[in-house]
């Protein structure tokens, strides 16, 4: 599959709730194309502690009801499919965090599907890609039929793994390449250069692309707006946005001492309006 290395697998977060149910429903899809392990993970929340045994007990019976169900359901709709389930207990993004290597992938769902800005005050899909030191898929609770196109952020200092993924993905759905560089909305004596600047990295960034995928259509946008905000807008009907990790490295491949996802990639996910996916690693594995 690709988005994962050989003996990887997909870690789909799994509740029984509807962005959870489309994100198992993308990550099956893209397992059944590449034969790839999916690993549908229910956690229960443990932080009430000892005090809520018996009900961390019952909970975690109607959990392993829920994705035997899931499972069997799936087994019947594909055979082929290598499916396992898992009930563990923490805290999600850092149960989900810690069942995933760095070469796999986790998958969650989000209820976010617009501009919630000053009104949000968490989510969980941040705290997972916050955590998480492998690549990290978020899906929102929406229809994608009719979308088209896959936008990637150039600019943080992931970009060349983001334009890597973003090749590989836009040659699988036949579909345009988007690169989209934002300069943050400044109105000063520096902008000329900046602009200047940010067409220079989209040439490189482009000359990546078609060294992956060489049959691309490419578009390149350099806007002067802010970066998030043009995000957003570029892929509100694309059919994925891919982001770059802005993380520091040396934190990003320790996964017991991560550091919080960029500020880019935070005001995104707090205002999704497409799937996104954040790029840990570069490979051209970085995406199912």
């Amino acid at each position: 599959m690709q988005g994962t290395e050989p003996g990887a697998h997909v870690i789909v977060g799994f509740d029984g709730s509807a962005p959870s149910r489309a994100a198992l429903d993308w990550a099956v899809s893209r397992a059944r194309l590449r034969e790839c392990a999916v690993v549908v993970a229910y956690v229960v929340n443990d932080e009430w502690g000892a005090e809520a045994a018996e009900l961390l007990g019952a909970e975690e019976a109607v959990a392993t009801q829920l994705l035997d169900t899931v499972a069997a359901r799936e087994r019947v709709a594909a055979p082929e499919l290598n499916l396992s389930t898992t009930v563990v207990l923490g805290r999600p993004a850092t149960a989900l965090a810690l069942l995933a290597r760095p070469q796999d992938l986790i998958v969650v769902g989000t209820h976010k599907t617009g501009y919630l800005r000053g009104r949000v005050l968490g989510s969980l899909s941040v705290a997972i890609a916050s955590a998480a030191a492998c690549n990290v898929m978020v899906v929102p609770e929406s229809r994608f039929s009719t979308r088209s196109g896959v936008v990637v952020g150039v600019g943080t200092v992931g970009w060349r793994s983001a334009v890597v993924a973003g090749a590989l993905e836009a040659q699988r759905l036949s579909q345009e390449l988007r690169l989209i560089h934002a300069v943050g909305g400044h109105n000063d004596a520096g902008e000329s250069g900046r602009l200047a600047a940010g067409r220079a990295l989209l040439a490189a960034a482009a000359h990546v692309a078609a060294s992956v995928a060489s049959k691309l259509e490419i578009q390149s946008r350099v806007s002067q707006r802010g970066i998030a905000d043009t995000l957003l807008d570029a892929s509100r009907l694309a059919s994925i946005l891919i982001l770059g990790d802005s993380r520091d490295s040396r934190d990003s491949r320790d996964s017991l001492h991560p550091s919080f996802v960029g500020s880019v990639a935070h005001d995104v996910l707090l205002n999704i309006n497409s799937p996104v996916l954040i790029v840990r690693h570069e490979t051209p594995n970085a995406l199912g």
